[in-house]
């Protein structure tokens, strides 16, 4: 091969070299506008999970103010609500102050508590040997007078004592007047909205059952409450449908259940306002220095009084035997009775409703101690039961564990417990 040969191939083969590395600056320049690609790519991806993740904890931190927004405004509205609800309570009993103070003529104003000349009208007091229909709807018609005429029976001196509170249990809910303060039953229904929410319970139960056993409808059923209080287990059994004969032997109570008629106009509800013994007569009436609400009776002059109780006033006593002729011809299903110690007393004064028409169930306090101070002795009292067919139960009124009278007294000698009552008979499916 000549000189001029090998100097055209070689110019070739540099030519064909310098192809090659054009084509590899090529590859190399695409894979890296590749590469320029994905991650362009991929940097979208990001942007875009990165927006959606975004716009997903705007709209949840949105949610979670608006909700934070909605519970204030509830909130605030509750608030206005509560706030008008006094305003407006506070407006009519200074409206009902204002009608007083011109109707009886007072020109000194703060002489309005202390001036005993300057009392609120009664009601006048209904007289009967016998309690019948005549009577019954003329305590009716009492109870609407008092409703319908306030400012004429007010009392200031109960009115300072008293709020308006709400009650509520078994999706029933109702409003009631209560005790400010230094009352138990009063507290409990202020903070919990209920009394004895258990208790109560297990009487709509044996209510239920005795409605579906007998098939009569809760208007029709009849139940006693001996020792009202503010009536709570009146209000909220009447609230119920049930027909409710309530008796209470404390002025001040008696006052709060008016109102508390008033207040719900529930039909159902007739207000004795009388305790319950074996004679007619007036006693003196303790109340409990913390627990005002709370009160019984003493008609025995010589008689000791727990040191917590202090004299506040008398008590008009009525017998429950005036009452049997009536309720002979009811449904009576139910006497609630919470007297402190004076609950012997009460049964003894009707004690054909046991003897005779077996009332099936009975819910009272028991505390011996408290018998003994009305001169009730517990075993007795328990053996009266007992004689006419009754069961002490431990729970509620479908227990199957029985308390016998002796372990009943030997169990509360100190203090006292709800004991559940029943007629046999009841369980037995007796017609």
């Amino acid at each position: 091969m000549d000189t001029e040969d090998q100097i055209i191939i070689d110019k070739k083969f540099k030519k064909l070299k310098r192809s090659d590395i054009e084509i590899t600056e090529l590859i190399e320049k695409n894979n890296y506008q590749i590469k320029k690609l994905y991650f362009f790519i991929f940097k979208i991806i990001l942007i875009n999970i990165g927006i959606v993740y975004y716009l997903y904890i705007n709209k949840k931190e949105q949610n979670d103010k608006d909700m934070d927004k909605q519970i204030k405004d509830d909130f605030f509205q509750n608030e206005i609500k509560k706030k008008f609800f006094n305003f407006e309570k506070q407006f009519n009993l200074l409206k009902s102050k204002i009608n007083y103070y011109f109707d009886v003529k007072i020109k000194n104003e703060e002489n309005i508590y202390n001036n005993t000349n300057m009392k609120s009208e009664e009601l006048s007091e209904i007289s009967y040997e016998k309690f019948d229909e005549k009577i019954f709807q003329e305590v009716k018609r009492q109870q609407k007078e008092f409703c319908n005429n306030q400012k004429k029976y007010i009392k200031f001196q109960f009115e300072n004592q008293i709020k308006l509170t709400k009650a509520s249990l078994l999706n029933k809910n109702f409003n009631m007047y209560v005790y400010k303060n230094q009352d138990v039953v009063s507290n409990h229904i202020r903070f919990g909205e209920s009394w004895e929410s258990t208790e109560t319970r297990k009487l709509i139960d044996a209510l239920n059952y005795y409605s579906s056993l007998k098939h009569i409808p809760n208007n029709n059923i009849y139940i006693i409450d001996i020792g009202a209080n503010v009536g709570w287990y009146t209000l909220f059994l009447a609230k119920c449908g049930y027909q409710i004969l309530s008796f209470e032997a404390s002025v001040v109570n008696n006052y709060i259940l008016r109102k508390n008629f008033c207040l719900n106009l529930n039909s159902n509800i007739t207000i004795i306002n009388k305790g319950l013994f074996t004679e007619e007569k007036k006693c003196d009436y303790y109340l409990n220095k913390g627990n005002i609400g709370n009160g019984m009776i003493q008609c025995n002059k010589n008689g000791t009084v727990s040191n917590v109780f202090t004299k506040s006033g008398e008590a008009y006593l009525t017998k429950l035997s005036n009452y049997i002729e009536f309720l002979s011809t009811k449904n009576v299903a139910l006497i609630k009775i919470d007297t402190e110690g004076s609950e012997g007393k009460a049964i003894e004064s009707g004690i054909e409703l046991i003897s005779k028409y077996h009332v099936p169930f009975i819910f009272l306090e028991f505390n011996p101690q408290f018998l003994k101070m009305h001169e009730t002795d517990a075993m007795q009292f328990l053996t009266i039961f007992e004689m006419n067919g009754y069961k002490f139960l431990k729970k509620h009124f479908f227990d199957k564990n029985y308390y016998t009278k002796k372990e009943l007294v030997e169990r509360y000698k100190v203090g006292g417990a709800n004991l559940y009552i029943v007629y046999s008979g009841i369980m037995k499916n007796e017609k």
